[in-house]
């Protein structure tokens, strides 16, 4: 998605045909769309009620002209606008998106670190790069990289294997179905 919103953002470049930057479209496009609705007499939308407001001559003359200064921006030409501020929408629905995206991981990174701590896998410790410590358990399923770490380190850190032998260990190794890829 962050592609997405850096392609978004170039065509966005492209298509407004001027030395506009990206932040100073989107508050004009802003400033456009709450004209045009104090202009049509409505408000009250982020309230979600709708409200007939009545606009005097002289504010609806000063609207006007601020929308016509702001056509003129890009290039008095309404369709370069509309087309400005289609491409604004799209960029800020890809932003939300990545803003929502960012937050989950977040959310599920805590979950996650949280479950591990409260199981015995990591401890905080301020002194490592990643502001955790692997405990024994941890550094045990840390140390396999395929079939169910999780499961293996804790067989392993509780020390059910300890009263095999290892040839006990290698019979049971051997028995495990053969990867097909």
């Amino acid at each position: 998605m962050e592609t997405q919103l850096a392609e978004a953002r170039r065509r966005e470049d492209v298509g407004a045909g001027s030395s506009l930057d990206d932040d100073t479209v989107d508050q004009l496009v802003a400033e456009f769309n709450a004209i045009e609705t104090k202009l049509s007499g409505t408000g009250g939308g982020d309230l979600g009620i709708a409200l007939r407001v009545k606009v005097n001559k002289k504010d609806e003359k000063k609207l006007a002209g601020r929308k016509r200064e702001i056509l003129e921006m890009f290039g008095g030409n309404e369709k370069s606008f509309h087309a400005a501020r289609a491409k604004s929408a799209e960029t800020a629905s890809l932003a939300r998106k990545i803003r929502a995206n960012a937050s989950e991981m977040s959310k599920r990174w805590d979950d996650a670190l949280r479950w591990l701590t409260a199981k015995g896998f990591v401890v905080p410790d301020q002194g490592q790069p990643s502001g955790h410590r692997l405990l024994p358990r941890g550094q045990a399923c840390a140390a396999f990289a395929d079939g169910h770490p999780l499961v293996v380190g804790t067989v392993i850190a509780e020390g059910y294997l300890e009263a095999l032998s290892f040839g006990e260990v290698r019979r049971e190794r051997e028995s495990w179905p053969k990867p097909t890829c």
